[in-house]
């Protein structure tokens, strides 16, 4: 409330903005959002951050036409989607960029093999999609798409990229686009068990990939657990960060 405070500094019409915090992650949080898009006490509704959760958000706020700003939503189908409703506002541009971003983190490497890892959802559909036309723009090439779903799990990835280096196919890289934070977690436990494995095997020959993760996986409880070994990219004001 403070920073809204400030933002108006030296405006001629001020509004005082009453906040009401809500975890999305919250078990009745559906219900709630359908109760704030119908409910004219409130002016609008800012987030949800989930793409699934901000679905449901966009559809219930559409008949009232409430205001619905999401400052970090960068999935491009929910952006299609939702393009032309006058009401509903995108701080962030879109993961087709936001890969781009990924890729100039690339740039020098001397490794063209390159693999992604992401989630069978509406966040993920954006990086499945474009991520294969990205890549080969810039002539790399792709031995690595893994897509988590009910029956394929971050362990497998990991598992993929193994077997494709006993197949003498390096992919020192890989972009991480989970549909949770808490994945890099089981990702980096995925790795230092392959790591040991693979050591065991190779007699030490085997090369550590290294992740790309998304902006998804930007957490401060992830962080505590996750401190070194990935990169990664997330939305800012900073134009020369590209994303």
């Amino acid at each position: 409330q403070e920073i809204m405070h400030r933002a108006q500094v030296g405006m001629e019409r001020r509004v005082k903005v009453e906040l009401e915090f809500r975890d999305e992650n919250a078990s009745d949080i559906d219900t709630y959002l359908q109760s704030v898009a119908t409910d004219e006490g409130y002016a609008a509704m800012i987030g949800p951050v989930s793409a699934a959760k901000v679905d449901i958000a966009a559809r219930a706020c559409r008949d009232q036409k409430k205001m619905l700003i999401l400052p970090v939503t960068t999935s491009a189908e929910l952006q299609r989607i939702y393009a032309k409703l006058d009401h509903v506002f995108f701080l962030t541009q879109s993961d087709i960029i936001q890969m781009e971003a990924m890729f100039a983190l690339l740039d020098g490497t001397t490794s063209y093999e390159v693999g992604l890892i992401t989630s069978d959802d509406m966040y993920g559909q954006t990086f499945y999609d474009w991520f294969g036309f990205l890549a080969t723009e810039r002539d790399f090439e792709t031995p690595l798409i893994c897509v988590l779903d009910e029956q394929t799990t971050v362990d497998d990835g990991i598992r993929m990229q193994y077997e494709a280096f006993e197949n003498e196919i390096y992919i020192h890289n890989i972009f991480f686009a989970p549909s949770k934070a808490s994945d890099l977690i089981k990702a980096k436990e995925a790795m230092d068990r392959m790591e040991k494995h693979a050591n065991e095997e190779t007699m030490g020959f085997y090369f550590r990939p290294t992740l790309f993760c998304s902006d998804i996986c930007v957490n401060e409880e992830v962080a505590k657990t996750v401190q070194s070994g990935f990169e990664g990219v997330e939305p800012t004001a900073d134009p020369a960060s590209g994303f």
